[in-house]
């Protein structure tokens, strides 16, 4: 469905395309998967910071982590990240170029920073297959 849909010159949703290809159903069970898999992706998101706060920042503040510190806080993340989408798209904009700022950089700096600590760089083994470990196989067995 995918090929076909890329073929099509519009910029409709997965639940058009369902529609269109298949029936009206497939597109509003489509919407409906489509959804509920964007709420769950939102709360995995959200429990990781919580969880991480609560670990680091919990003894300070005292929490505890308990499961209700833990939804209050989640709640009032997803809560943060409405208003931060609603108010307006240029924080969102000035956030996402941010981040792909920092995922940059920090790679630039992680590929100089092994290279130039590597205590021996020995390119040809990019093309040379050599057992080096000692196994017979390669320790395969």
């Amino acid at each position: 469905m995918a090929q076909i849909a890329s073929a099509f010159p519009t910029a409709g949703g997965l639940y058009h395309w369902s529609s269109i290809l298949g029936n009206r159903f497939l597109g509003y069970i489509t919407a409906w998967l489509n959804i509920m898999g964007l709420i769950t992706v939102l709360g995995a998101i959200n429990i990781g910071p919580a969880y991480f706060f609560a670990g680091t920042f919990g003894s300070m503040v005292g929490i505890t982590g308990t499961d209700m510190q833990v939804v209050i806080f989640v709640a009032l993340i997803t809560i943060m990240q409405a208003m931060i989408n609603h108010v307006g798209i240029r924080i969102t904009t000035m956030l996402t170029n941010a981040s792909g700022m920092i995922i940059f950089v920090t790679s630039i700096i992680l590929v100089v920073s092994c290279l130039v600590l590597a205590p021996a760089i020995d390119i040809s083994r990019l093309w040379t297959f050599t057992n080096y470990s000692g196994d017979a196989g390669g320790g395969v067995l």
